[in-house]
């Protein structure tokens, strides 16, 4: 007999271990078990369906079930949900959605790849009334698409609250406000993704302020009621109330491993099952892949749980080729999962913001300490070089280890090249690289594409200084925090500069005066330098440092300040 295969889950890594384990083995059995009604589609591509830059429903389908069948050999069974599973037996309880009935499914080895479902909050009173949507699957974009008009008259603009500041919350509230609707985004927390850093943070914000998206942080719904009007009437944390034509809820996922209770499956606090470099389970013979499994991370040794697209169709491939080595299809060599960086990137108008690795938020909550255990490098620089027409500005921030120096967190933000810069550095994150190979890096250059000393270069410079004892930096948001009274705060931009934008505690020495005014600086508390974006304050940091003051260069200077000014 055949060695059967039974996949629980389609989509990105159900789909991906499928088709390679076929590419892998003509003669396996290959089952797959999937509750809806597709397995493979652009879940990512949802919003941007419902704002009308993906312009059909069949675009975000990559493969129908039957051609998928078809095209791998694979026993597709759609509508058909596993409720539970049994290791000593090796069989899977199978409800079908179609008849209502139950059958069990024997394996020889098993994949789960279920993936995880979207949040809906008991706690929220009338969360299940009409009008109140996630946006997750195929389904849930097809209930919110029956909701929108086809035209929209100025006089009938409708209000619309999405809730939830994450990568699918940010969406909806982009493709609705280009639909026509006035949004409202409001999230709990008092910043938007999490990952990102609060300067990073407070760009996107300005952003979606600009674009005229109603942010609310710090903001929760307590209720929703249905109005005589068919609308909806949300309460929020703080008492008040606004009503909205509908709702869009993306309050978080959770993985969707319920059935896996009594399974001896070890898993995490989340629910999500524990996997290693194998993508095998705690029980022999069954993997995971996917938002329902905690993989490894690639710049440490650590668990994480990092529900991606990318790392789930990586782990579904890697737990394939892990069922075909344990059949000597493959070298016991083969290749293994080597782990995420999270990396993770979001168009929003005409922004772009990325991150990838950890972030100081995520090393704060472990209780490291900021220029102990780790310190940060950031820089302001041109997508390519200024001279050369079209060359927009890119915020870049590196976090780095302390104790080895590697590059363990990046973030960027900007108009153009964003995803270039933010890929060079997953892969150094990847290879856990430090910052001295991003100073030394040999990046191709033309003064259309680049620098001759790349952004990824000076960001390994900035970092390289502060490890040689040559300055510090201080973040914005570290900056806003101060006492200013203890401190002497010096603007070394030119006069016109400043008659346009002033930091009113700052006293303003150009940097071409500074040696000769220095006397006018005290030498009794550290002086904290700023100019445009950070290289005049630099430059500055160093004559006073060369004269025996202790000099700090703000990061992102007043440029980065002045966007953010009242963040």
């Amino acid at each position: 007999m055949a060695h059967k295969t039974v996949i629980i889950g389609g989509s990105a890594a159900g789909a991906a271990a499928a088709a390679r384990l076929r590419r892998l083995s003509e003669q396996e059995e290959i089952i797959i078990l999937e509750k809806g009604k597709d397995i493979s589609y652009a879940s990512c591509g949802l919003a941007y369906y419902l704002g009308g830059e993906v312009p059909l429903r069949q675009n975000l389908v990559i493969i129908p079930p039957g051609v998928f069948s078809e095209r791998y050999r694979t026993e597709v069974k759609t509508q058909c949900e596993a409720i539970h599973i049994s290791p000593e037996k090796k069989t899977v309880a199978v409800l079908n959605h179609q008849n209502g009935e139950t059958e069990e499914i024997s394996y020889d080895s098993l994949l789960i790849a279920s993936g995880a479902a979207a949040l809906r909050p008991e706690k929220i009173t009338g969360i299940t009334l009409p009008h109140i949507y996630n946006l997750r699957t195929l389904p849930d974009v097809d209930s919110i698409h029956e909701e929108l008009p086809k035209e929209q008259s100025p006089s009938e603009i409708a209000d619309v609250l999405v809730a939830g500041g994450g990568f699918i919350g940010i969406e909806a509230a982009e493709n609705l406000t280009r639909k026509g609707f006035r949004v409202t985004l409001i999230e709990l927390r008092q910043q938007l993704l999490q990952n990102l850093d609060p300067e990073f943070s407070g760009l996107l914000v300005r952003n979606l302020l600009k674009h005229g998206v109603n942010v609310k942080l710090g903001l929760g719904v307590k209720s929703f009621s249905l109005t005589l009007e068919d609308t909806v009437e949300a309460v929020f944390s703080d008492n008040s109330k606004k009503k909205f034509r509908f709702a869009v809820l993306a309050l978080g996922i959770r993985p969707s491993t319920d059935f896996l209770e009594g399974s001896g499956i070890e898993k995490a606090a989340n629910g999500a099952v524990i996997t290693n470099c194998r993508m095998e389970t705690s029980v022999p013979g069954i993997y995971a892949a996917g938002d329902n499994a905690v993989i490894l991370k690639n710049y440490s040794n650590e668990l994480t749980w990092s529900p991606l697209a990318g790392p789930a169709a990586r782990g579904g491939r890697r737990a394939a080729d892990s069922i075909a080595r344990s059949l000597g299809i493959l070298p016991d060599n083969a290749a293994e999962f080597t782990g995420t960086s999270g990396s993770a990137i979001i168009r929003v108008f005409d922004e772009t913001y990325a991150f990838s690795g950890t972030s100081e938020y995520e090393l704060k909550q472990k209780g490291l300490q900021p220029g102990q255990d780790y310190f940060t490098s950031f820089v302001i620089q041109s997508s390519h070089v200024s001279w050369y027409p079209g060359s927009q500005e890119i915020f870049i921030r590196g976090i780095f280890d302390k104790k080895r120096g590697t590059l363990i967190g990046a973030e960027a933000a900007g108009r153009k090249g964003v995803h270039e810069v933010i890929n060079t550095l997953a892969t150094v994150i990847a290879l856990r690289g430090t910052f001295s190979d991003l100073a030394n890096i040999d990046l191709a250059y033309s003064p259309q594409y680049g620098s001759a000393k790349s952004n990824i270069n000076m960001l390994g410079f900035t970092a390289e200084n502060q490890v040689l004892g040559l300055g510090e930096y201080l973040s914005l948001t570290a900056y806003k925090a101060l006492d200013k009274k203890d401190y002497y705060v010096l603007d070394v931009r030119n006069r016109e500069e400043v008659l346009k934008y002033r930091i009113p505690e700052a006293v303003n020495i150009p940097l071409a005066q500074l040696r000769e005014r220095m006397k006018e600086i005290p030498k009794d508390r550290p002086v904290i330098v700023i100019c445009a974006v950070g290289v005049r304050a630099w430059n500055a940091a160093g004559i006073l440092r060369g004269n025996g003051y202790h000099s700090i260069v703000l990061e992102g200077g007043a440029t980065l300040h002045s966007m953010l000014q009242g963040s």
